[in-house]
């Protein structure tokens, strides 16, 4: 390209534009040509599709470009990075790029993922010298009959076996094989090996398409097997020996209607669904079982699955479901491992293990038994969706460490005989508590009580030593003399209004509070059990109202203080109601630390020798707001009065404050202390009075 250029005094200026412009335009095509990052899509990735699905090579050494796009929910091609594998590099190694090259005879997978999806390529190496052996009709017949296969001779056990015709036939053993590779597939119609009382036994092979397994003897696997789709079926057993790897994945099911024992490795590495009918899944003690995918096993009509081994969820960002229809159970002894997306076990007999990692979650849906040895080694949830039973025994006791609580299971969320402490965290959104046992939330627990539907605790004691956090849409039912209380570290935080009563089965319900309750927030804390205070209650805002029994002890202070504004402070109150005792023997605090406070205390109430109110009086308001009323006629004062007296200026000559207020009260403060500048105390049925 030539660019020329015009020196006339009257053209220079606009030439000069024109060249920018078009150098200009230069770089930002060389730029683009350049760029090889692709522009994220925000769009979530619905599938994967890998091109070619299936391929064959003839020699070491072949290269083979595989291809994938992620497609999204309206067919839409989303930009993405893969991640490429194979399920043997011995068989075919992928680059990650998708560059696929021969390493080795047999069969494997290549698997492309992205955000948790996958696809799967059936891949086959055919080697000279080393010739598959192929079934050459689609009729059924006789393993041990050479004119049934291509070659002219029997399958030997160096060889690599085919059964790839389209139909429906039967290839029976009479006798026990030994064979490199079994290839038994094709797209169309059901490819049936029948093992009758035999053993066959394999180095690799693949399973796909309508392949029928059908062992009525053993099938052994000792080295990489790949399921991607078919049956499995049989009264026998097929066994995963120890150092092999059974892959499955492919296809959209697989079917297993024999009994399988893993001594190996059994990969989900997409998201197929493997369903057990009447048959069983052991995993044995040494074995592992990975969900490299979101993958799930369901077990049912009989079906049967057993863990004693390690059971993994390394991939996938979504579910992976293990469900046994009852009355059967999911039995683990073993080692359960959640490091990315949820497992979730459906009523499940659980022992052993479990470790949940950060941002992972295991979830418990149906009725799981929970056993006291179970370790739990978490750092990230156990979601309970359905219930769990605590032990078989009373006493017996469990330890979990963060758990969710959000079940629809009504009374039977938690239950059971047993114990159960809670080390770090419970978020309890729904569900309910009962059984004869304990709960303890240890010292470093934060438990948060979230959401509006009703929750229930029913016979249970609840012992919380950490934080306890609930808020305004709080709806909590105590029946069957549940109780709760809070140890001498604990912390209970709530904010605005909310609702703590007794249910219908009515027992001794009680809340106490050895630490601290802070109330925060507009509205009513209404807690209708009994409520015992030996630690410290602050109300902050709004109004406590209890309609049980009430007992502030003499270790007990409650606190009236915490905002400063104005239009709030009458706003604070603690009232007592329906109740048939309620006792003031320890502390009141009103304005602590000189924040405005006026606290009413409403309803009948007695009051002990050990009571004791401190004030504070600010000099500095322009109108006297700290106070402590009895609304309630006839309540008596006893014990002593501390005031203390702030603020810079001293009131006039002739200021009253009347810093505690009856109806009609007949008894008296023993002593009242450091009324300071006011000279004046007057105690009469109205309560007392300071006079300048």
């Amino acid at each position: 390209m030539s660019i020329k250029l015009c020196y006339r005094k009257n053209m220079r200026t606009y030439n000069l534009m024109i060249l920018g412009m078009l150098l200009l335009t230069l770089l930002v095509i060389n730029c683009s040509e350049d760029a090889t990052d692709p522009i994220p899509d925000t769009n979530p990735i619905e599938v994967i599709e890998i091109d070619p699905t299936s391929a064959n090579f003839t020699a070491l050494g072949e290269i083979r470009q595989f291809t994938a796009k992620a497609i999204d929910g309206n067919g839409g091609i989303v930009s993405t990075s893969f991640t490429w594998s194979s399920s043997n590099d011995q068989v075919v190694t992928i680059s990650p790029s998708g560059r696929a090259e021969a390493t080795g005879s047999g069969s494997a997978m290549i698997v492309v993922s992205a955000s948790g999806k996958a696809d799967t390529s059936q891949v086959t190496v055919h080697l000279p010298g080393n010739p598959t052996v192929s079934w050459i009709s689609a009729t059924s017949g006789n393993w041990s009959d050479p004119t049934n296969w291509s070659t002219g001779t029997v399958p030997q056990p160096e060889d690599t076996v085919a059964i790839p015709l389209n139909g429906t036939y039967t290839v029976t053993l009479t006798e026990d094989v030994t064979v490199k590779s079994l290839l038994l597939g094709a797209p169309e119609g059901t490819q049936t090996l029948a093992t009758e009382s035999q053993q066959l036994t394999v180095e690799s092979g693949q399973l796909s398409g309508g392949a029928e397994l059908l062992v009525d003897g053993t099938v052994i696997i000792n080295g990489d097997f790949d399921w991607l789709q078919g049956e499995i079926t049989g009264n026998g057993t097929a066994e995963v020996t120890s150092g092999a790897t059974f892959h499955v994945g492919g296809g959209q099911e697989a079917v297993l209607r024999a009994n399988l024992i893993n001594r190996g490795t059994f990969e989900f590495i997409s998201g197929i669904q493997l369903n057990i009918i009447g048959g069983t899944f052991e995993n044995e003690a040494g074995a592992v079982i990975d969900f490299q995918s979101d993958a799930s096993l369901y077990a049912i009509n009989g079906g049967d699955f057993t863990n004693s081994g390690d059971l993994l969820k390394t991939g996938g960002n979504g579910i992976s479901y293990i469900y046994v229809s009852p009355p059967e159970m999911i039995i683990n002894s073993g080692y359960i491992a959640v490091e990315q997306g949820t497992l979730s076990l459906d009523d499940c007999d659980l022992d052993g293990v479990i470790d949940v990692s950060t941002g992972a979650q295991l979830e418990l849906t149906g009725i799981n038994l929970i056993h006291p040895s179970l370790l739990d080694k978490s750092e990230g949830e156990i979601e309970i969706r359905g219930g769990i039973l605590l032990g078989e025994q009373a006493e017996e006791m469990i330890e979990l460490n963060n758990v969710v609580l959000n079940s629809t299971v009504l009374n039977n969320s938690i239950s059971g005989p047993g114990d159960l402490t809670i080390t770090e965290s419970l978020s309890w959104r729904s569900g309910d508590i009962s059984g004869p046992g304990k709960i303890i939330f240890g010292g470093l627990a934060e438990v948060v009580v979230e959401g509006s539907i009703t929750k229930k605790i029913s016979e249970r004691e609840v012992y919380i030593e950490g934080s306890f956090e609930t808020e305004s849409l709080l709806n909590l039912s105590l029946s069957n003399g549940a109780q709760i209380t809070f140890g001498p570290f604990s912390e209970w935080n709530h904010s605005g209004a909310g609702t703590i009563r007794r249910g219908s089965e009515v027992g001794l319900e009680k809340i106490t509070i050895n630490k601290m309750l802070r109330k925060m927030g507009d509205g009513n804390l209404s807690i209708g059990v009994d409520f015992i205070c030996a630690g410290e209650m602050h109300i902050e805002e709004g109004t406590l109202f209890v309609q049980g029994d009430f007992e502030l002890q003499s270790t007990g202070t409650l606190v009236a203080g915490g905002t400063d504004i104005w239009n709030e402070y009458l706003y604070r109150r603690l009232w007592v109601s329906n109740t048939s005792s309620a006792i003031l023997a320890g502390t009141i605090e009103v304005d602590a630390n000189g924040e405005l406070a006026y606290l009413s205390i409403l309803g009948p109430v007695t009051i002990e020798p050990t009571f004791r109110v401190l004030i504070d009086i600010d000099n500095n308001d322009p109108i006297p707001a700290e106070r402590l009323t009895f609304p309630t006629s006839g309540v008596a004062l006893d014990g002593t009065l501390d005031v203390n007296v702030m603020g810079v200026f001293p009131p006039p000559a002739g200021a009253q404050y009347r810093v505690v207020s009856t109806i009609d009260g007949p008894g008296r403060f023993d002593s009242i202390n450091g009324a300071g500048v006011f000279t004046t105390i007057q105690q009469d049925s109205l309560g007392v009075l300071l006079i300048r």
